[in-house]
Order: structure tokens, then sequence, then C-alpha cells
């Protein structure tokens, strides 16, 4: 048994399972046991959160795999980002919370990461104009750090 690093066991109550989320890089595996036990699920199926997104059913369980190949899934990344922006663009959809990917090939449609392309690529959607801008800002009591919706402004300064 290996404990999968960086992983908590969360309960979707919307779909009624248990998933496993990795907080650092917004990974989610859906099949997950009660016990935390993702054995035989294949990660290459995983679906995509922001990193560091809030689970507020997050469970105080381990998640674990019986399987070495569901351990060492993703451990290698042959792409670079800027090659595999031209093979893919990456999209946010706001109604689910989820990426997904569309092929510059041919359109396809992909709710899961494509092989070989970082988990970080970077998605224009978040990055709209329209979009509030998120100020950093880090609690002094806890090192947390706190994400606060500012309307752009420009400031104007003076002339002396």
């Amino acid at each position: 048994m290996s404990i999968l690093r960086d992983f908590v066991l969360c309960w979707d109550e919307s779909q009624e399972q248990y998933y496993a989320f990795r907080s650092i890089t917004g990974e989610t595996i859906y099949g997950a046991t009660e016990e935390g036990d993702v054995t035989g699920l294949d990660r290459s199926l995983s679906a995509w959160r922001r990193p560091y997104e809030d689970q507020p059913n997050a469970l105080n369980i381990p998640v674990f795999s019986n399987d070495e190949s569901t351990e060492l899934w993703g451990r290698q990344r042959p792409m670079s980002d800027e090659a595999a922006m031209q093979l893919w663009e990456k999209h946010y959809d706001f109604g689910t919370g989820f990426f997904f990917y569309i092929s510059k090939q041919d359109n396809t449609t992909l709710w899961t990461k494509p092989s070989g392309i970082s988990p970080n690529l970077p998605c224009d959607d978040l990055l709209q104009e329209n979009m509030p801008m998120l100020l950093e800002s880090t609690d002094e009591n806890s090192n947390t750090i706190i994400e606060q919706e500012q309307p752009y402004q420009e400031q104007e300064q003076e002339i002396s």
C-alpha cells in the first residue's frame, strides 16, 4: 500500500461519491472508496480543478493505492507548455469548476487532461479582462494566502 502524496479524500454531495483531491495541482480522482482507496482507478481519466481550490467536504482520511501505476502516474512530463499549447487549448468551465481541453487539430473536447501535458498549463479563461483582479495578501497569524476581489482602477499620478 502506498499513500498518494498531497491527496485528501472528499465527498461530493451532488454525485454522492468519494473523490481524491490534490490541492497543489487540482487533480480530482472520482471513484475512491470511503477508506480512501484509489487502487485500479485510471488517473488519466482524472478531472482537473483549480489548484488550491477549497474542498468544503474534505475528510481527514489519507488516500492510498495498492497499484504502483496509480501512484506513479503523471510523474514525467515529456512535453513543454509551449509544445502543449500548440496542440491544445485549456479552458475553465465556471459552472462545473473543472478545466477542459480543446484539440487544435480537430476541435475534439476532453474533460480529462491530455497525456503528456502539465496540469498547470496556462488557461486564458482565468486571465480575461472581465474577471476581477485577485490580490494576494498574507494573514499575519496563519501565513495563509487570502484572495480578495478588487476592481481594477488606474491610478492618477500627480505631476509636481
